[in-house]
Parts: structure tokens; C-alpha cells; sequence
């Protein structure tokens, strides 16, 4: 019986590299690359040791070179190779056992990016193949391939869930076990050799990332004298950027790797002119001086809008929040830069340098984790190049309240957590209190139903509530008042990915970015107000109708750009399926 045991991660460990090996005289290592989904035949160093094993271990999976890697083993009673293989959910491979004389036969699994697994094998150029089975694509996985006789068995975490008869005997003539895994997110990690004796350990040496993320201090001119946020209502002694705009200065950093060097209106991109820009927003800044991270998304799309950033290919950049280091060192091997939160301070990590993570630090002068953080964070902010939709539920109140969110199925949804306040970097004082904190991305247009507790009854309350659309357009309400005999209270959410409203503010957006001229615009808003009331009348046929009719003139109406026709016609198809 010839056996292979391997360990699949679809989540990242918290630090992998590219193996530099060495085990005795048993293993060799050679790199070799190709276009994914081609079949190698490359030539392999073999050696040998006084137990017969033959060892060959292959490179790792490469997203930009799309190099595989391989493993070869020889005929060994009792022996078997573990591995650990990252995945991140989409994934391709083969595990066989063949015979390394001719190659003539083998009999192999295949796993395939759509998370199914399948048997297939062929000998002396006849084949054939099982059907295909599920597996699982998040967590840790074991999967064990046999080998025995004339059929292959497939176990998932210990359970049979694939076997199959190959109608020959293929162990009889069995020289080989090979591992092929390819894909653009795998990553060999670490792995065991095992003989009936033991196993021994082999941990791959570090290679450090380091990405290439421009330094922006908040400290700089002229940006570091003008005002944070509103500071001068909750820190009138200390209300500046050089005080408070360490987030700020963090998602500039962020915003200029990806390619964003300019504002929607064409000047540059920087602290100063990003504070600018959140202020204007209904949603800039939350609580006292907070960024919202949704709203720096919105941004990001109103910037491919403008089209004056060359160098930002995305239609936005989506974020999302996270507190799983595995992710963050994930994101890094991606060239993904984040911004790490700490207590009340906000840092970018950038790369990995042994045990720890490098950083750009808006106002110290410090470059890793290990340097004044204890090599830890609270939690950090992604923003993912992305071409999907934008929206979100967030709502945000005291500390004091409790919020729960369930849909329309009563099923719980969302995640909640404490925001604490910011530090000022030059004095240590604090900007305020915590913030309780829900974010619910991308839901799905229906009512939702908000819970808030308190920790006694009768109490009062007060929270804000912001609405994004697909677009990430913003609606802001908010409700205060008096809990019940039970602490709590509870408030409908209807939501909609789409509305008039948001399609007048796209209209909005697109006007005021010189991509739809003035008189297009004015007649198109009142087309779309008339529509509005068609329905408040429940004349929903003619509306839709009348919708029709907008899309297909945006595509004669000159002066409407491309950018435009686009953005409006993609609103008006969901909100016309919506009505």
C-alpha cells in the first residue's frame, strides 16, 4: 500500500516563506517553472539514502512565474510525506501514485478550483474518471490518498469520501508518489518527513517581503497644521493633523501604493487634501475624529470615476476589517499592504522581517512591530482592488449599548465590536470615549431588524445609522430615546442596494466630475424625480418603462462619458429588477 497525507490550510500561517531545505542527505530542491495547467516534464535530482527513500522536492507556486512543485518518492513499507499547503479557498492539484519506470500508469486525484475533488487514472493510455465530490474550502483540512491494490481511497479529516476501482493493480509495479499543487494563491508552508521510525520536522527559512509603500509622515508641512476632523469641538487645545492624523496619514500611504496619487478634483493626493474631502462627507469622520473606512472606499471610486489616476486599474477598493494575523501576512505575500491598529495609534505593515512585520509609522520614528508595539495589534484595515459592489450597513453608538442585527430570516448577521478613541501622538491625551461599532458588508436588499441592550431598563440611548449603496453612496439617519422595561430596543432597517436617491447621487457624482453636462444632468434629475413619484402613485410598469427609455438615451445624449453612461445604467438595471 502506498499512502500520501497532506494537510491543507486555506488560511494562511502566520509566517510562511519560500522552503530553503535541508535534511541530512535525503532531500534535494529544484526550481523549475511553466504556464499553470501545463504538463511538466521536467528533469529531477534524485538522492538516495540507506533506507532506499528517493526524495525530490520542487520550488513553490509562484503568482507572477506560475511555478508548481512536485514530490517523488520511491517504494518505502510504512513511509508516508505530510504537508501543509495554503490555499486561500480557489486551488488547483494532483496527488498520484504512478510508476516512475515508463510513467505508463498512474492513478491521481484532482482538486480543482471550484472546491471538488475527483479520482481519474489512466494506464498504458486508457483512462478514466470518478465523479466529482465537495470538499471543504475554509479551515484545516487532512486529506489522505491510498493507493491499495486496484482501487484509491480518498479521506477528508479521517471520513471516506471518495473510492474507486482502477480495474489493475497498480501497487505491484508502484516506483512513485507525486504531489503537483498549482494555483495563483498557493503556497508550500511546512511539512514533515516520516519513516515507521518518526517523523522529523522541517521548517522553512524565512524570506523577507518587503513592499514598496511611500512614507508619509503627519508630521510634515504644510498638512501638519491644519485641523483634524472637527477637533476644535473635542480637543480645542491640540486640534491638528500633527496631533491626531495618524489613520488619515495611514490610508494616504495606502491610497498611493495603490496608484491613487490625485484627488477626484485633480489636485494631490495628501493628508491635508483627504482631510478636506472627509469633512465634506456626512460620513467622513465618526465619533470624534474616527475614521470611516467606508467612506475612504467611496473615495476610492470616485477617483476611477475621475479617471485621472492612471495607475489605478480597480472600479474601487474595498475594505474590510480584520484581526487574524494569518490574514495580514496573506495580504503581505499578495502585495497587500494594511494599516494596523494599535492602541489609539494607526501604523501601515508593509513587509516581514523574521518574526515580526515591517511598518511605515506616520509619526514615530520606528520600522517593525518589535519597535515600541510588542509586536502586536489590535486589529487592522484592509482595502482590497476590487470590482464589486460597495455596500454596507454600518451603525455606531455608545459604548453602553449592545447592538444585535438579524434579517428577515431572524438569523443573526454582522459584526460588532468596541472602537477605542485615538491617542494624540504628541501629548497622550485622548480624543474621547469608545464607540460600539456594527458593519454588515454587502447585505442583500430586505428588512433587517436592529436590537440595542442596555445593561439596565429604562435607559437612554442614541446611535447612527448609515445605509451604503452598491456605488457606496451614503444615508445617514439617526434615533435616540428611551429603552424599555427589558433594556431594549428595537428598530426596523429596510434596506436597498439601490434607490432614486442613490441613482440622484451618482447623478450628482457624475456631474460635478465634468462627466455629464449641465443640461443633461438637470433634465435627467428631473426625468428621475417624475419616475420617483410614478411610483409613489403605484404606477410601477410605467416607471420601469420610463427607466427603460433614460438608459437607452444615455447611450445617443452627447457629453456623457463613457464613466457615466456606465455608472447611471448599471443603477437604473437594479433599480428597475428592485421595483
Amino acid at each position: 500500500m502506498k499512502k500520501i497525507i497532506f494537510v491543507i490550510f486555506l488560511t494562511i500561517s502566520v509566517f510562511f516563506f519560500h522552503p530553503q531545505l535541508s535534511f541530512a542527505n535525503q532531500i534535494f530542491q529544484e526550481n523549475f517553472t511553466g504556464t499553470m495547467g501545463q504538463s511538466w516534464n521536467p528533469s529531477f535530482f534524485i538522492l538516495q539514502n540507506s533506507n532506499n527513500l528517493i526524495y525530490n522536492l520542487n520550488g513553490v507556486i509562484d503568482a507572477t512565474t506560475n511555478d508548481a512543485f512536485y514530490t517523488y518518492q520511491t517504494t518505502v513499507l510504512d513511509s508516508t510525506i505530510k504537508w501543509s499547503v495554503i490555499l486561500n479557498g480557489n486551488y488547483g492539484g494532483i496527488v498520484s501514485c504512478r510508476n516512475s519506470n515508463n510513467f505508463a500508469s498512474e492513478e491521481r486525484v484532482i482538486f480543482s478550483s471550484d472546491g471538488t475533488a475527483q479520482f481519474n487514472w489512466y494506464h498504458n493510455g486508457g483512462g478514466s474518471a470518478s465523479s466529482k465530490v465537495n470538499i471543504g474550502t475554509t479551515g484545516l483540512h487532512n486529506f489522505e490518498l491510498d493507493c491499495t491494490g486496484n482501487s484509491m481511497i480518498l479521506k477528508e479529516d479521517g471520513s471516506t469520501i471518495l473510492t474507486t476501482n482502477t480495474n489493475w493493480d497498480i501497487t505491484q509495479q508502484m516506483q512513485m508518489i507525486r504531489l503537483d499543487m498549482f494555483d495563483n494563491t498557493t503556497t508550500l508552508t511546512s511539512y514533515q518527513y516520516c519513516e515507521s521510525s518518526g517523523c522529523s520536522s522541517i521548517t522553512p527559512t524565512p524570506t523577507p517581503i518587503q513592499l514598496n509603500v511611500p512614507l508619509v509622515k503627519q508630521t510634515s508641512n504644510p498638512w501638519q497644521a491644519f485641523e483634524y476632523d472637527t477637533a476644535h469641538v473635542w480637543a480645542p487645545l491640540a486640534k491638528t493633523i500633527h496631533d491626531w492624523g495618524c489613520a488619515l496619514t495611514s490610508a494616504v500611504m495606502i491610497l498611493q501604493y495603490n496608484g491613487i496619487v490625485n484627488m477626484p478634483d485633480n489636485t494631490l493626493l495628501d493628508p491635508g487634501t483627504l482631510n478636506t474631502w472627509l469633512k465634506s462627507q456626512p460620513d467622513g469622520y465618526v465619533g470624534n475624529g474616527l475614521v470611516n473606512w467606508i467612506a475612504i472606499q467611496r473615495f476610492t471610486r470616485l477617483v476611477r470615476l475621475a479617471f485621472n489616476n492612471p495607475s489605478f486599474l480597480y472600479d474601487a477598493l474595498v475594505y474590510r476589517r480584520s484581526t487574524n494575523p494569518t490574514q495580514l501576512t496573506s495580504d503581505l505575500v499578495n502585495n497587500m499592504p494594511d494599516i494596523l491598529e494599535e492602541p489609539g495609534h494607526f501604523v501601515v505593515a508593509k513587509g516581514t522581517q523574521g518574526n515580526t512585520f515591517t511598518i511605515n509609522d506616520p509619526y514615530f520614528s520606528r520600522n517593525t512591530l518589535n519597535d515600541g508595539y510588542n509586536n502586536t495589534f489590535l486589529s487592522f484595515v484592509r482595502f482590497i482592488p476590487s470590482h464589486t459592489d460597495l455596500s454596507y450597513i454600518l451603525i455606531t453608538s455608545d459604548p453602553s449599548l449592545t447592538l444585535t442585527v438579524r434579517n428577515s430570516l431572524n438569523q443573526s448577521v454582522g459584526t460588532s465590536f468596541i472602537q477605542q478613541p485615538l491617542i494624540n501622538d504628541s501629548d497622550s491625551s485622548s480624543s474621547g470615549s469608545p464607540l460600539t461599532m456594527f458593519y454588515l458588508e454587502q447585505p442583500t436588499d430586505g428588512l433587517y431588524t436592529l436590537t440595542a441592550t442596555t445593561s439596565g431598563q429604562n435607559q437612554p440611548y442614541s446611535l447612527n445609522e448609515y445605509l451604503y449603496d452598491l456605488n457606496g453612496n451614503v444615508t445617514v439617519s439617526s434615533a435616540s430615546g428611551t429603552t424599555d422595561n427589558n433594556g431594549q430596543v428595537t428598530l426596523p432597517i429596510v434596506f436597498k442596494k439601490t434607490t432614486f436617491q442613490s441613482l440622484l447621487t451618482d447623478l450628482q457624482n457624475a456631474f460635478d466630475l465634468k462627466l455629464v453636462p449641465e443640461g443633461v444632468y438637470n433634465a435627467l434629475g428631473s426625468q428621475i424625480r417624475n419616475i420617483q413619484k410614478e411610483i409613489e402613485r403605484g404606477q410601477v410598469n410605467v416607471a420601469k418603462f420610463h427607466l427603460s427609455v433614460i438608459s437607452l438615451l444615455l447611450n445617443v445624449v452627447p457629453g456623457v462619458t463613457t464613466e457615466a453612461k456606465t455608472l447611471l445604467q448599471s443603477d437604473i438595471a437594479t433599480l428597475s429588477q428592485g421595483l
